[in-house]
């Protein structure tokens, strides 16, 4: 996600050292210029617009996304650079929140809380008194125990916070190394019923995504691919397009969409089922194509239809109904035809572990261990492991 301030305000940091250390054995005038970005880097941060934008965004995702997951016992995160950002986060979050659960369909959320959790500092308020008077040890367990809650964070508990239902981290603030797979961590702890975890990365210019790859791929050996939301989307209109130009949806979509608007004739559903089987069983190579681009195109959508804004149409109901069909009816005719999908670990629902091409799949079947459902039916395996 951008929350950017204004072009004009930002020049000059073209050769921005962020907060890494400054290299050593350079000399004064570019050691005193990149602690001049250092600081200039921070105020970017801290800008009171760009954190108010922030904090409307995490209030409206808490109640129509992230806490609807697990269930609806789920809990997020947000990880900020300094204590005096955490405290106005706070203040802005909890007056956004407090406007939006006057609402009737977000009421559920009301007693979800706000906890902030730092060091205290003899600049800054207590953490005692921004928690209404409680001790850290009391708001833990009073955010352990909350069906929901957000719990902002500096420096403390973004390693060794263990908190099963933990689902969303939102990072504004930047992380490297073994910090940022420590950091990112805290959300992929398992328990029941909670099928994925999301990283919302809110850094400047988004340099945390950088980041988390360059330490996975140093430290765990991963390799790391990217995720491109607005790229997808424009693969998701050539697939849709592709799919309303196909035959079998040009010549029996109007009958479906008048079946499933109150046309009681089930000779229309019984012709759809034939056409779609003897298409199958038919033009076998033509049907395989066709199922690898619903296949795609479910798999887009599920990816970034809760991460930007897209248009109504690519989830458009009777549209997504007549291709499940289509690909229930596949699935049922090609039992035995397995195909095996790439393997892919979804992080931020795309950071991958990219198969090695001599990969060999014997006799017995994969087990697909900790697999997230799609919305639409399609199934994203974490990972699998060969017996």
């Amino acid at each position: 996600m951008y929350f950017e301030k204004p072009e004009n305000d930002l020049e000059g940091f073209e050769n921005d050292f962020g907060y890494e250390a400054i290299p050593e054995g350079t000399d004064t005038e570019i050691d005193e210029e990149g602690k001049k970005y250092a600081i200039r880097k921070k105020k970017i941060y801290a800008n009171p617009e760009r954190v108010d934008a922030i904090a409307k965004f995490i209030s409206e995702r808490l109640v129509s996304t992230v806490y609807h997951n697990i269930r609806g016992t789920a809990k997020a995160m947000l990880a900020v650079s300094s204590i005096q950002n955490a405290i106005r986060y706070k203040r802005q979050i909890d007056k956004q929140y407090k406007v939006l659960v006057e609402q009737k369909k977000y009421e559920r959320f009301t007693a979800a809380p706000i906890y902030i959790v730092y060091s205290d500092s003899q600049d800054q308020p207590s953490s005692n008194s921004v928690n209404g008077g409680l001790s850290e040890k009391q708001v833990l367990q009073n955010f352990k125990l909350a069906k929901n809650g957000l719990i902002i964070v500096v420096d403390k508990l973004q390693t060794g916070f263990d908190e099963p239902k933990l689902h969303t981290l939102f990072l504004d603030k930047e992380i490297r190394g073994i910090n940022a797979i420590q950091t990112i961590s805290r959300v992929n702890r398992t328990t029941k019923y909670k099928n994925d975890c999301k990283i919302i990365d809110l850094s400047y210019k988004n340099v945390n995504v950088k980041n988390i790859k360059q330490a996975f791929e140093h430290f765990s050996n991963v390799v790391v691919s990217d995720f491109d939301p607005l790229g997808d989307e424009e693969k998701l209109e050539i697939y849709q397009a592709a799919l309303k130009e196909n035959d079998l949806f040009v010549k029996h979509f109007k009958a479906f969409q008048e079946y499933s608007e109150g046309r009681n004739d089930i000779n229309i559903i019984l012709a759809i089922d034939n056409d779609f089987t003897r298409f199958i069983t038919v033009e076998k190579k033509e049907a395989k194509k066709l199922k690898k681009i619903i296949n795609e195109y479910f798999k887009i959508l599920n990816l970034i239809e809760f991460v930007i804004e897209i248009d109504e149409k690519y989830s458009e109901e009777l549209f997504l109904q007549f291709w499940r069909k289509f690909n229930i009816i596949y699935g049922q005719i090609n039992k035995g035809d397995e195909i095996i999908d790439d393997v892919e670990i979804y992080f931020d629902n795309k950071i991958g572990i990219v198969v090695p091409q001599d990969y060999v799949v014997k006799d017995t079947k994969p087990k697909v261990l900790g697999e997230p459902n799609g919305e639409y039916g399609e199934t994203k395996p974490l990972w699998t492991e060969s017996p």
